[in-house]
């Protein structure tokens, strides 16, 4: 009975629908969330990585790293300048090398780095580890989140700015939202387009983790369902 009751739930316990993509089968037919399965899977390789990284050899190689980071030649404080870009302090803009993605980055002994990362721990330290990903917690840039606008039109680099005083570690999800992108603007939503409002019991995540109305779905897949309905009640009919 229980097998029975099972296959016919349209999502998993986490709200993930059973598409074709997303379900896989075990050895003895029974069915599972692929989403569930990768992110279980996620999650035990974030948490491998958090053990490796608590070895005594890891904290070693860390503490070595720092070592070389508190050494920053004057060469790299010499590629910054000064700027006010709106917020309560100056940002120390980096003038060097920029990435695609927009941050300073810099080699040391032919190493690439990022140049707020370095500039934040040689003064306080190494940065963070999250405990859930196993890796350092990024970076949040305080002085972009908190500003509104630059002064005068000027074009924004908060993302090159490497005052360590304007960097704060944070989780990425916090990092996401306090970003002035689409998505903290649609994950600060309290309802879906419907009006339905996003409550834990009433919001699901897709495989790539967005998130939507279950109540919309479980209305879709009635409609869906009523229309099947009709179209076998014709065929039988018209038989």
């Amino acid at each position: 009975m229980a097998n029975m009751v099972n296959a016919r739930k349209t999502h998993c316990d986490h709200g993930h629908e059973f598409t074709e993509e997303n379900t896989g089968r075990t050895p003895g037919g029974h069915r599972f969330c692929k989403a569930c399965k990768r992110e279980i899977g996620r999650q035990s390789m974030a948490k491998a990585r958090a053990r490796a990284r608590a070895t005594p050899e890891a904290q070693a190689r860390r503490r070595q790293r720092l070592y070389r980071i508190l050494g920053l030649p004057a060469s790299f404080w010499a590629t910054t300048e000064f700027r006010d870009q709106g917020y309560r302090t100056p940002c120390v803009v980096w003038t060097s090398t920029i990435a695609n993605n927009g941050y300073g980055v810099t080699k040391i002994k032919g190493r690439q780095y990022k140049a707020h990362r370095l500039a934040y721990e040689s003064v306080n330290g190494p940065i963070p580890i999250d405990d859930e990903t196993g890796e350092p917690f990024p970076l949040d840039h305080v002085c972009h989140s908190e500003t509104e606008s630059c002064p005068g039109g000027e074009t924004c680099l908060h993302r090159r700015c490497i005052n360590p005083d304007h960097l704060e570690p944070v989780t990425p999800a916090v990092n996401v939202q306090r970003g002035k992108s689409f998505a903290p603007a649609n994950a600060a939503k309290t309802h879906c387009a419907n009006g339905h409002e996003f409550t834990p019991e009433n919001t699901g995540r897709d495989a790539k983790g967005y998130r939507f109305c279950l109540q919309c779905k479980r209305d879709s897949n009635e409609r869906h369902e009523a229309k099947r309905t009709a179209a076998r009640r014709a065929k039988r009919k018209a038989a």
